[in-house]
């Protein structure tokens, strides 16, 4: 090529782009920052805990509408037992050895009632104001005891039923005492009585718990 074709190709080619270095790529995954790391760490420290409290949450969730008895977004209040309702009978009894023992009681009751008030008073009573309120008490208590303690008890109530027999004899001899109190021992009077009351209703409401009764709560405590 002569030296003017060679010149006239230098003029007309187009400049060739300058060559650029291309960025390489990485072959692999970038490796994670210590940071990164350290919260992956924690995280799978986290998710047992985690899991653990809707498990625990989803049980109590469970266990509060089994017991309501709807669901959860109901308004509508749960029926509610009324207090007083009678206790169901723990122990079989005739219903005739039920009965009596029923009617006894009953009977008893008003007795407790009628003194409970009549020594409301206390000790400002005089000791002879007080012999005459005790007196049909004691009546009442025998007639109790005698109407209860031949009944054919079971076996099973039979413990039970006789503790009420020695409870009452003790409350009967103790009013007794009554007419040998002084003005002064009047008030240790009723304290003794406050606790034998106690006793022997405690021992009542044993039976009656068993007969599937109601406790009472009329003697004079």
């Amino acid at each position: 090529m002569s030296l003017a074709q060679r010149m006239y190709t230098d003029a007309v080619a187009p400049d060739e782009p300058p060559e650029v270095d291309e960025p390489k790529l990485q072959s692999g995954p970038a490796e994670p920052t210590p940071l990164a790391v350290a919260v992956r760490q924690r995280l799978v420290k986290l998710v047992p805990w985690i899991l653990a409290v809707v498990i625990v949450v989803v049980i109590v969730t469970i266990i509060r509408i089994t017991a309501s008895g709807s669901d959860p977004g109901s308004l509508t209040p749960t029926t509610v037992k009324p207090d007083g309702s009678a206790p169901v009978a723990t122990i079989p009894v005739s219903s005739s050895v039920r009965a009596a023992f029923a009617a006894a009681s009953a009977q008893l009751d008003v007795a407790n009632e009628t003194v409970t008030r009549a020594l409301a008073s206390g000790s400002n009573q005089t000791v002879a104001q007080v012999a005459q309120e005790v007196t049909p008490y004691s009546t009442a208590l025998n007639t109790f005891n005698f109407r209860t303690h031949f009944l054919a008890w079971p076996q099973s109530v039979a413990v039970q039923a006789e503790d009420v027999t020695l409870r009452t004899k003790a409350l009967i001899s103790f009013l007794d005492s009554i007419s040998s109190t002084s003005q002064v021992e009047l008030s240790s009077w009723y304290t003794q009585l406050h606790a034998l009351a106690t006793q022997t209703q405690t021992a009542e409401n044993l039976v009656r718990k068993d007969l599937g009764m109601s406790p009472t709560s009329s003697y004079p405590t």
